[in-house]
């Protein structure tokens, strides 16, 4: 409570998303299941990209004995993984995935000031939160950026996708700074498309 309490004080100057292009975009979002090598349960945010293809942080699947995502009440195993590590972006394989893909767009399309929103499982909710904010920097970064923004997310909301107010995938939710006033940041989706090119396989453990 404290945590939203927090996010709705900082979003009062921005402005919402619209309620049904946000309905519509969730459809595309997953919630991102992993076994860990002791036996404990953790929760990440997914997007669906294209055809039988899930994006999400690799660190979400580090270290895993088991991944899984759920969406409308279902459990559905991916079938390989395409892994970019040093950036933190992972791309799931499925069969016969029946889930909308996002329309995608470019972080670099992004400027100083432009209003974005985060659909992800923040506290691991069973449905998706919005949550809205701006973009407050942009780092160059190995040849891409990294974008700062106060679009606010805590564990649970790793590999959520940041929009823009079209509704176009931009981002996905990455890392924050420690401390009170956290800056919070995303990985462009080139990264992202930069693994769709790709055309090797590793099976999941």
């Amino acid at each position: 409570m404290l945590f939203m309490h927090a996010v709705l004080s900082m979003q009062t100057a921005v402005a919402e998303p619209d309620r049904e292009l946000v309905y519509k975009l969730k459809a595309s979002v997953v919630k991102v299941h992993v076994i860990t090598q002791t036996g404990g349960h953790g929760v990440g945010t997914g997007v669906v990209v294209a055809k039988d293809t899930i994006a999400t942080n690799c660190h979400v699947l580090a270290n895993s004995n088991g991944i899984s995502i759920s969406k409308f009440g279902e459990s559905i195993s991916p079938v390989g993984m395409v892994a970019d590590w040093a950036h933190d972006a992972c791309l799931l394989k499925f069969q016969y995935l029946e889930l909308t893909p996002a329309k995608l767009a470019s972080a670099a399309s992004l400027h100083y000031g432009d209003e974005v929103f985060t659909i992800g499982f923040p506290g691991g909710p069973p449905k998706p939160q919005t949550i809205a904010g701006k973009v407050r920097a942009l780092y160059p970064y190995d040849g891409s950026i990294i974008v700062r923004s106060y679009a606010a997310f805590i564990m649970g909301s790793s590999g959520s996708p940041t929009f823009n107010q079209a509704g176009e995938l931009v981002s996905l939710s990455t890392f924050k700074s420690p401390g009170k006033h956290a800056y919070f940041y995303t990985i462009p989706l080139e990264r992202v498309q930069a693994l769709m090119q790709r055309e090797d396989r590793k099976s999941v453990v």
